[in-house]
């Protein structure tokens, strides 16, 4: 076998006149124009990127759980590599994360259901936080199979009864067939430094035997002794499913998500690193809106409220709804709070790109980001990016007579603007208008009391 407010008069200096002029970028910004399935960014909708390579020595590395031993080889992915269904995403722990016998102190047989194995997997969970442990698809293990060699023995089951509904397992001899070669090593960083032999669930020649992998890859279904002197250095490999239905993002876990705090929305950039984690939208988390979103030429203004202290507050910028097949993230940035942190409440700023097209949907988010281990975020929030000029204007053609426009009408008419989150109107600029003012400044009235 081998493998596999207060009402306010506020002057402004000379910022006005960028925004009156109507001046557009002559550069574009443009998002990556390749394909997510040719190509990896740093930053990617759903989890489709993780089928890249599945089952080979260059799938995808998931960093989850919160020690130096959490990252995990994505195996299978929906119908690809082995040992997932339709809804599901299969890891396998990248190199060994304990060592022990395959039986109890207490046993000398190679029944899973009692087995020390089996308990090693269960303290596994511990190693993962209780958020994403929700999102892990327990499996039911097979039982009766008789040992290796007998007419009854079954490659994928485990000697004596079954085990229901566990999340973390061993795999099985048939499965470690299915395994690509490269995965049957231990580390597939140092392939060629001699590794630990580690543990499958299947039953060995004997009772007292368990099937293992040797450390160059060398599937032993025969197997080793459950629980002698030497048993206890054989390592522990464990497997498992995850639901990927709610999978917001998979991000590089190095520059994947920029750490700015400067509303600046940055496009995906095109990655070589298979170090990933991944993004859990979920209903624990909730962002809103709590007010209207102002907006000074390309500065937006967000007052939001979040069902808990936020940690980050972010902007994704699609080209299409983010759940429809084939969307593509085009932005993505955290938001500049107005004070120097984010509470529950408050107003957040962040500047459209300079090639915003008004048919791209833009999403507010609330997420909890981690050094190590899964992130996780609200449920994206759709919200609409208000027109540069909150009324029609009719035979405009100059500056000038836009300007005119704004100081002449009355207030029921006027146009206003938007800045620092409050509406305005423009009352004087550069000494023409409704009051005296300054010919160096633009002078705006709040609208609001």
């Amino acid at each position: 076998m081998r493998t596999q407010p207060a009402r306010k008069l506020t002057q402004i200096l000379g910022i006005v006149l960028c925004a009156l002029s109507f001046i557009i970028p002559d550069q574009q910004i443009t998002a990556n124009a390749e394909s997510p399935e040719t190509v990896t960014q740093n930053i990617q909708l759903g989890s489709e990127v993780l089928r890249k390579n599945c089952n080979t020595g260059k799938a995808a590395r998931v960093h989850m759980g919160n020690n130096a031993y959490a990252s995990w080889r994505v195996i299978g992915y929906e119908n690809d590599g082995i040992l997932s269904s339709s809804d599901t995403i299969t890891f396998i722990s990248d190199n060994i994360i304990t060592y022990g016998s395959y039986a109890s102190n207490d046993r000398q047989d190679n029944y899973y259901s009692t087995s020390n194995l089996k308990s090693l997997m269960s303290r596994v969970e511990e190693r993962f936080s209780f958020n994403e442990v929700r999102y892990i698809k327990p499996v039911d293990l097979n039982g009766y199979s008789d040992n290796y060699g007998a007419e009854t023995y079954k490659a994928n089951n485990i000697s004596g009864p079954g085990v229901a509904n566990a999340p973390f397992w061993p795999l099985s001899v048939e499965e470690a067939n299915m395994l690509n070669d490269d995965l049957l090593l231990t580390d597939t960083l140092n392939p060629q430094e001699n590794k630990a032999s580690w543990w499958l669930r299947t039953p060995g020649l004997e009772s007292d035997k368990a099937a293992f992998v040797q450390g160059n890859g060398i599937i032993v279904a025969e197997g080793a002794s459950v629980h002698d002197e030497s048993s206890a250095s054989y390592g522990v490999r464990p497997a498992f499913e995850m639901e990927k239905k709610d999978i917001l993002f998979v991000s590089a876990v190095d520059g994947g998500k920029d750490s700015s705090y400067d509303g600046i929305l940055r496009a995906p950039q095109k990655c070589e690193d298979t170090e990933m984690k991944i993004t859990f939208a979920t209903d624990d988390i909730a962002v809103d809106l709590n007010g209207d979103i102002n907006r000074w030429y390309n500065t937006i203004s967000v007052p939001y409220k979040c069902s808990i202290h936020l940690d980050t507050l972010s902007i994704f910028i699609t080209d299409k709804k983010y759940n429809e097949i084939g969307a593509k993230i085009l932005y993505y940035g955290h938001l500049k709070p107005e004070t120097d942190f984010y509470d529950n409440t408050g107003i957040a700023t962040f500047e459209l790109p300079g090639d915003y097209d008004t048919s791209w949907k833009v999403y507010l988010l609330a997420e909890v980001i981690y050094e190590e281990g899964s992130d996780f975020s609200s449920r994206p929030l759709l919200i609409d990016i208000p027109k540069l000029h909150q009324k029609p204007l009719k035979n405009i053609a100059t500056k000038s007579d836009f300007l005119d426009y704004c100081i002449t009408r009355p207030a029921d008419e006027m146009q206003t603007l938007n800045f620092a989150g409050t509406r305005w109107y423009v009352i004087n600029y550069k000494g023409v208008g409704n009051i005296a003012g300054n010919p160096e400044t633009i002078t705006l009235l709040s609208k609001e009391s």
